[in-house]
């Protein structure tokens, strides 16, 4: 009678194979949801006018610098002293 088969890895963590699949799926679901997304804000966005669009891309990179800053800002005011990072 044949032995089965040995587990290679830690039983507790997903396989490779496991790995790759989730991968796989992950990239897909995201390409299809972007796609989605993409034709219904280019539709919304041609109906705009040119200003508007520009005032809301300036926001959105607005906020998401002020964010990423304060982030930074935090990271380097909490450490604890004698730490490294």
């Amino acid at each position: 009678m044949a032995e089965p088969p040995t587990i290679d890895h830690d039983p507790n963590e997903p396989s490779p194979r496991g790995r790759v699949v989730v991968m796989w799926l992950t990239l897909l679901i995201t390409l299809a949801i972007l796609l989605v997304l993409k034709f219904a804000l280019v539709g919304v966005f041609k109906e705009l006018p040119t200003k508007v669009v520009w005032l809301i891309f300036g926001l959105g990179a607005g906020l998401c610098m002020g964010f990423f800053l304060g982030w930074y800002d935090h990271k380097r005011y909490s450490r604890t002293p004698g730490s490294k990072g």
